[in-house]
């Protein structure tokens, strides 16, 4: 929901590609310091707790958002405000969340576990898109800010029940080598090449994200489908998420992860042209539904290498390292924005569709690493 409702409500406030870019893009810049301290956080402190705390803030500031937003009039930079500290707590809680599931199954289960994870997660995107277009033609921003409260506030409640089992995992390692600071951290990942691939190939996301903060000028201005409309073509992200995923699950992926993560960029990027080509909503559905499909086979194929290339005992840390990269999401989406409005929708979502078939290709290419790394198959 909160992927259709910021968005939206920026472009109807102020009209601009580039505020869209800004308020996807900054609160994320902002919050890469505490990610750092979310990071220590999930190496000394169960990670079902940080997740409760974080997600019991992200309640209280979804509530606040929805006594703002229902005011008559308010002024962007209150919404921007509000959502910065949004984003600095998910940095922190982010460590916690992209390494538990490391600590529940098998290193031999880790491929389908992830793939079932994402298959989960789809289906409440699917609903969530769908619903949050729903509400904002219905009921408006302020109503969908308080669902959104409220399934904060669930899934609070929920990681009561998740026990961590680290005797599950495989090769847990010394945890008594480490000192809980990042000197550590900083040397395996200088010391481990697939890593530091696996951490250039993040940037990717600097230009598979143009989709994001451009979709819902395409679906408004192009397609002419607004608010609802940009709900469901974010749905159909998510149902071709849930089909992959699914398909993960019952295949364990045959193809290998380094593979897989060249063919989803690529396959992403040649959708986004076909996207800025179409003017046909089924057209651009179809699309979108693919490119879904493309995002939750290059995740999952991702996150499994990482996670196997990462000792236990440092995974929060390396992960908070590696959000470094994973800004290139928000930052792409900042730039975007002033491409689009400095030169059109079309330019920016062409030089987001090269850099997502070019950067993966030309790692592909030029490392042998890459190409020959053990996907725990």
């Amino acid at each position: 929901m909160a992927g259709v409702v910021y968005p939206w409500i920026v472009l109807q406030q102020t009209g601009s590609p580039a505020w869209v870019g800004i308020v996807i893009g900054v609160p994320a810049i902002i919050a890469i310091g505490p990610t750092f301290f979310g990071g220590i956080l999930a190496d000394r402190i169960p990670k079902p707790k940080v997740l409760i705390a974080t997600r019991f803030l992200q309640m209280n500031v979804a509530v606040l958002l929805a006594l703002f937003v229902a005011q008559d009039e308010f002024a962007i930079w209150y919404l921007f405000a509000l959502l910065v500290v949004g984003r600095v707590i998910t940095a922190i809680g982010f460590p916690a969340a992209s390494t538990l599931i490391a600590e529940v199954v098998s290193n031999r289960d880790l491929k389908s576990a992830n793939a079932a994870r994402n298959v989960v997660g789809e289906l409440t995107e699917i609903f969530g898109a769908g619903l949050g277009g729903i509400v904002l033609g219905l009921a408006g921003p302020a109503t969908a800010f308080s669902v959104i409260a409220v399934v904060y506030g669930l899934s609070a409640m929920v990681m009561l029940w998740v026990n961590p089992r680290p005797a599950q995992i495989e090769e847990i390692g010394d945890q008594s080598t480490s000192d809980y600071g990042f000197s550590d951290a900083f040397l395996y990942l200088r010391g481990s090449r697939i890593l530091q691939l696996l951490f250039v190939l993040v940037f990717v996301d600097l230009f598979t994200v143009a989709l994001f903060p451009l979709l819902p000028f395409y679906a408004d201005r192009v397609l002419g489908a607004g608010g609802t409309g940009f709900g469901i073509l974010m749905a159909g992200l998510s149902v071709g998420g849930v089909v992959a995923g699914a398909a993960l699950v019952k295949s364990g992926s045959p193809v290998s992860a380094p593979r897989t993560i060249v063919i989803g960029n690529v396959g992403w990027g040649i959708c986004m042209v076909g996207i800025d080509l179409s003017d046909r909503f089924a057209i651009t559905l179809v699309l979108v539904v693919i490119m879904g499909g493309f995002a939750v086979v290059t995740g999952v194929a991702w996150s499994s290498l990482a996670l196997r290339a990462m000792p236990v005992e440092m995974r929060g840390r390396l992960f908070s390292i590696f959000n470094i990269a994973f800004q290139a999401f928000f930052v792409g989406a900042l730039l975007t924005g002033f491409v689009a409005s400095a030169f059109g929708l079309s330019a920016a979502m062409w030089i987001g569709a090269a850099g997502s078939i070019i950067v993966p290709t030309m790692v592909w290419t030029v490392s042998p690493t890459f190409r020959s790394a053990d996907d725990g198959k």
